[in-house]
């Protein structure tokens, strides 16, 4: 099987897979785009005015039903009556209303119905959730997730509280629908499992292997059918087992999560990550090799899955390790604990005219070996266009002054942005300039 792959998100995707015939030829025709091999092409005729005319039309309407219905959401000052009103820190509930954007409905009722008892979990469970959930979450499904983790009867100490919101309170675990599963699991579990799992979680394991038939060819999209549907239809693709056993883990009251990267489901048991591989898989090494991410670029800091990534082999082709997408490099402070074995890191530099500057480094990680590994993006050397010239002295002049230009000298250099308020590119300069600030002054 031969994959022709498409560059996109620091990532080479299969645009197809084509067998080789007898001769071990395989060839594929395709249309131009992104490919790893390029070719040069003549660009199209832009659209007739009056279309771009009545295109910004459309966007001003667009734009004009977005900021009415922004304006109906909750203003600060309800949010810091709402904190008042529940005796709860100003600053946490303003923070997480105003995350919550158009779904705020929905967080205002569930801070006011939730017992008093209970408020703080709940503020945790606001907060561990992601900005996503916060705006698509309905109260229901928020409720049955904190008062089935408040039945648990397994306690953490204070210093173990960022495990427990992260990998027992947090309803999240990959990018399943999130569904009020907790109350649904508890239905269909066996009642010996609720009572021994907590002592010793491989019994969940053992659980899955007899109850559910893995039928990774029938979830053709790979889309994951939630944890409760897993223990319903008991069939499911590899992806939504796992999901359930860390849905049921948590459930019980264990932490456990997908591994970051690798997402290989984990359960912490005797103050450690304990892996699970089901009967159908067979174990890796449960040695470790040890990388470290580093580099010396700053403009930009490269971040995953947007700059780089890095793909371990596996049954003939390299999966992309999964981690959070935007991560910056600075952010991976700890050696990665990776899997022994060939490792492929994919770089890419998106540059103006959408052409891609990518690179391919391939290395090996051996048990107990500690690497290095440095993350350098291509850059465009050839000397920048020049798109026009202007008396800068004459334009200075003939503008009208205000407060910002009087400082200004020609002697310096200067970068000036003609700008679109509601245009889709200005919203992107005006996000990209502050990180900016310090190559600018």
């Amino acid at each position: 099987m031969v994959e022709y792959q498409l560059y996109n998100y620091a990532e080479f995707y299969p645009l197809a897979v084509v067998p080789t015939n007898e001769n071990g030829v395989s060839s594929f025709e395709t249309g131009l785009g992104d490919l790893p091999v390029p070719v040069a092409r003549s660009p199209f005729q832009g659209p007739a005015p009056e279309l771009i005319a009545q295109n910004n039309q459309k966007l001003d309407n667009e734009n004009s039903i977005r900021q009415k219905y922004i304006n109906s959401w909750i203003k600060p000052e309800e949010a810091k009556t709402l904190a008042l009103q529940i005796n709860e820190d100003t600053s946490k509930i303003m923070a997480i209303i105003a995350r919550s954007m158009g779904n705020y409905r929905n967080i205002k009722s569930f801070l006011i119905n939730t017992p008093d008892s209970l408020r703080n979990l709940a503020i945790d469970l606001l907060e561990i959730i992601s900005e996503k959930d916060l705006r698509d979450t309905k109260e229901e499904i928020l409720t049955d997730h904190l008062m089935n983790t408040a039945k648990t009867d397994i306690s953490f100490p204070d210093s173990e509280e960022r495990l427990f919101n992260e990998y027992v309170l947090n309803p999240r675990v990959a990018n399943e629908k999130l569904l009020p599963w907790h109350s649904n699991l508890f239905k269909v579990l066996p009642a010996e499992l609720k009572i021994n799992a907590s002592d010793d979680p491989s019994l969940i394991t053992s659980f899955l292997n007899d109850n559910i038939e893995i039928a990774d060819s029938e979830n053709y999209y790979r889309v994951p059918i939630t944890p409760a549907g897993v223990l319903e239809l008991t069939v499911a693709d590899t992806k939504s087992r796992s999901i359930c056993f860390v849905a049921i883990c948590r459930s019980l009251g264990i932490p456990a999560r997908l591994e970051p990267g690798s997402n290989v489901p984990q359960y912490f048991h005797g103050s450690k990550w304990h892996d699970v591989y089901f009967s159908d898989q067979k174990p890796p090494s449960q040695e470790k090799g040890y990388l470290r991410l580093i580099s010396s670029e700053s403009n930009p800091v490269p971040e995953y899955y947007i700059h780089f990534t890095i793909a371990r082999f596996e049954n003939g082709r390299y999966k992309t390790l999964e981690y959070d997408y935007n991560k910056r490099i600075n952010d991976f402070k700890e050696d990665l604990q990776l899997t022994p074995g060939h490792y492929m890191l994919v770089t890419g530099n998106r540059l103006n005219d959408s052409k891609i500057l990518s690179d391919i480094t391939f290395f090996d990680l051996r048990e107990n070996e500690h690497k290095t590994i440095s993350v350098s993006l291509r850059k465009d050397i050839s000397p920048p266009e020049i798109l026009g010239k202007i008396d800068l002295l004459n334009f200075l002049n003939t503008i009208k002054a205000g407060a910002g230009l009087k400082s200004i000298s020609v002697e310096k250099r200067i970068v000036m942005l003609w700008i679109e308020p509601d245009k889709e590119p200005t919203k992107h300069i005006f996000n990209d300039l502050p990180p900016q600030q310090q190559h600018l002054q």
